[in-house]
C-alpha cells in the first residue's frame, strides 16, 4: 500500500487473491508518521487489548457459573427479590456488551435505542429497591373495642349486650 501511494497518491490495497481493492481508490493525506510513534501506538492497542482479553475472561468466568443453571427453575428456588434483581441484572448486563459491541463496531450510541433499553432497566432496579426497601414505621394501629364488639355480634347473629 505505502509503494502503491507513494507512486499514485491512492491507496490501492488489494485482498489477497487482488480480485477486489478494498480501499477503492481512497485519498489518504501524504503525512507520513515516524516509526517511533507507530511502534507507540501499536504497543498502547496491544496491551488495551491484553487488558480487554483479562476482562473478557472474568466475565467468562462470572457468567459462565450462572449460565449452568437453567433459569427455568430459578424462580421457585430464589426469593422475590433476589430473582427480580437477577432478571434486572442479566438484562442491564446483556444490554452492556451490546452497548460495548455497537461501540467498537464505531456506531454511534448516544442516539441508539440501546440508550433507551439501558435506562429502562435502570428503571427496574430502583422500582426493586424501592420496593424492598424498608419503610419507616408507621403510627401504630389501635383497635376500637366498641367497634370490633358491634362487628362480631352482628356476624355472629348474637343479641346485643346491655352496657354497664
Amino acid at each position: 500500500v505505502a509503494a502503491a501511494y507513494e507512486k499514485t497518491g491512492k491507496a490501492t490495497a488489494t485482498s489477497r487473491d487482488n480480485k477486489s481493492s478494498i480501499l477503492h481508490g481512497a485519498k489518504f493525506p501524504k503525512i507520513l508518521l515516524p516509526m517511533a510513534d507507530i511502534e507507540d501506538d501499536l504497543e498502547t492497542v496491544m496491551d488495551s487489548l491484553d487488558d480487554l482479553e483479562e476482562k473478557v475472561v472474568v466475565i467468562e468466568k462470572h457468567l459462565g457459573s450462572l449460565l449452568k443453571v437453567p433459569l427455568a427453575g430459578i424462580d421457585e428456588k430464589v426469593p422475590a427479590k433476589e430473582c427480580a434483581t437477577l432478571y434486572a441484572s442479566l438484562a442491564f448486563a446483556i444490554n452492556s456488551l451490546f452497548h460495548m459491541y455497537l461501540k467498537t463496531e464505531g456506531i454511534d450510541t448516544d442516539n441508539h435505542p440501546i440508550k433507551e433499553e439501558i435506562e429502562r432497566v435502570k428503571k427496574y432496579f430502583h422500582r426493586i429497591e424501592k420496593a424492598t426497601k424498608s419503610k419507616a414505621p408507621s403510627k401504630k394501629r389501635r383497635v376500637e373495642k366498641g367497634v370490633a364488639d358491634r362487628i362480631i355480634l352482628h356476624h355472629t347473629g348474637a343479641k346485643r349486650r346491655p352496657k354497664k
